[in-house]
């Protein structure tokens, strides 16, 4: 377990040391590739960061090429999930809680657009969100949010 640990904090400073070095905009250009990817794979699951939702291009991608769930967390959990961590750069200048609410301001609204089901998360474990989750995407036709397959090139004799 000790090992684990170690090479999990180690791996959270070279991110850190990588995201210090590039700026926040390099670590966004990433992302966004990263995004464009993930998202041409059948059969993934991508669980972003709070600021991809502020690049164009990772909102198209995202709602064109599967279903968007917006895990929604209000003020008061978002300042009370943040408050031992120094891992989140953009919180550990300034009064969080000013800058939660910033933040907050500019992604909520779009999340909110490009999800196909938005889910509260106020007062719940993660085995009880996953299964209302399971529940919902249960009760909706998901053909209708995924994209159509492409067709196959038909071959010449």
């Amino acid at each position: 377990v000790a090992d684990r640990e170690v090479d999990s904090v180690e791996r959270r400073q070279r991110r850190m040391w990588r995201r210090d070095r590039e700026g926040e905009e390099g670590f966004r250009r990433r992302e966004a590739k990263m995004i464009d990817q993930l998202t041409q794979q059948p059969d993934v699951l991508i669980a972003t960061g709070g600021g991809s939702i502020l690049r164009d291009d990772n909102r198209a991608h995202l709602s064109a090429r599967g279903i968007v769930i917006y895990l929604y967390a209000s003020l008061e959990q978002q300042l009370q999930r943040t408050r031992k961590s120094d891992a989140r750069p953009l919180l550990n200048a300034g009064n969080r809680k000013e800058t939660l609410e910033r933040l907050f301001a500019v992604r909520d609204p779009l999340y909110r657009d490009i999800a196909d089901l938005i889910v509260p998360t106020r007062g719940r474990g993660a085995k009880a969100v996953a299964h209302d989750i399971h529940q919902r995407l249960y009760t909706l036709d998901v053909a209708d949010y995924l994209p159509s397959p492409t067709p196959l090139p038909l071959s010449s004799p």
